[in-house]
């Protein structure tokens, strides 16, 4: 029901857009008009499927890849970044997404080891070595001791947040250090108004808010407005699995759906309100599964 209100919101956004007559990134505050993407990928693959996908993907245009981590051993795990670093060299840049924090206890929903915090200090002092811009989600969602002493031990950024709602949630994660990235999602955490006060909190102490990928359709064209607003929201997240396949499927909801320039960013729509226009006959086929 949250999501269902917090969408409302959003669809509310859109119709003051358009009697104002502006793309809301502009009502929002307007710090840029357009966002680097970065293609996040669903499954966790084989390094060799990665280090292909990986080219594939820097050929349509993205500068920046999300790679999955939920291999039952380390050198599993870093034999798919060592690989996909391989291929891409410093073309790209590689984000990791350890997906420890889908439950308030464990990740049971996924299939994959659970990691510890043990595991955790490993793998973020190895992928600092290879040169990852951010580990996401090392750890379980409510592990605020365990996500404070990593971070605090660590030079890469901890990101997450994904599924942490309410302001006050944010507040503790921030204030205790707990992310250098922190990645609400407007369908998740009261919406977009919300987003707002959560990045200017990450703000005031030096912190990154990139939002989660929103559903991947109007939630996802909601937050690049939103990043295009705020200054400290460089990222946007694009769900992709293998380059030259539709888009993930809420996105085939887009008439157009979002990609990114030959320099890896995507930009802001400049019609009114979100900007984007709708595939009535792809919205009638998702509806009726």
């Amino acid at each position: 029901m949250a999501g269902t209100a917090w969408g409302v919101e959003v669809a509310l956004w859109d119709i003051i857009g358009k009697a104002c007559g502006q793309p809301l990134y502009r009502l929002w505050g307007g710090y840029t008009d357009r966002i680097k993407a970065y293609a996040s990928l669903v499954q966790v693959g084989t390094p060799e499927q990665r280090a292909e996908d990986a080219l594939g993907f820097y050929a349509e245009g993205f500068r920046a890849i999300k790679l999955r981590l939920h291999n039952e051993t380390i050198q599993e795990d870093l034999a798919l970044v060592e690989a996909v670093r391989k291929a891409v060299g410093d073309r790209m840049e590689i984000m990791v997404d350890a997906n420890q924090a889908q439950t308030p206890v464990t990740p049971s929903v996924q299939a994959g080891v659970i990691w510890d915090f043990r595991r955790a200090l490993y793998m973020a002092q190895a992928l600092e070595d290879l040169g990852v811009v951010w580990l996401e989600e090392p750890l379980s969602r409510y592990d605020l001791d365990g996500l404070e002493r990593l971070s605090s031990s660590v030079s890469i950024p901890i990101a997450g947040g994904e599924n942490n709602r309410f302001l006050h949630e944010f507040r503790w994660l921030i204030e205790r250090g707990c992310y250098s990235i922190v990645q609400p999602d407007c369908l998740v955490s009261e919406s977009i108004w919300q987003l707002k006060k959560i990045a200017a909190l990450a703000e005031m102490h030096a912190k990154l808010c990139v939002p989660h990928h929103g559903g991947g359709g109007l939630g996802t064209v909601a937050h690049l407005h939103f990043s295009c607003s705020v200054p400290n929201s460089p990222y946007l997240e694009i769900m992709r699995d293998r380059p030259g396949e539709p888009a993930w499927p809420a996105q085939q909801l887009l008439a157009q759906p979002l990609l990114p320039d030959a320099n890896g960013y995507v930009h802001a729509p400049q019609r009114p309100g979100l900007g984007v226009e709708l595939d009535e006959e792809m919205i009638k086929r998702y509806a009726t599964g």
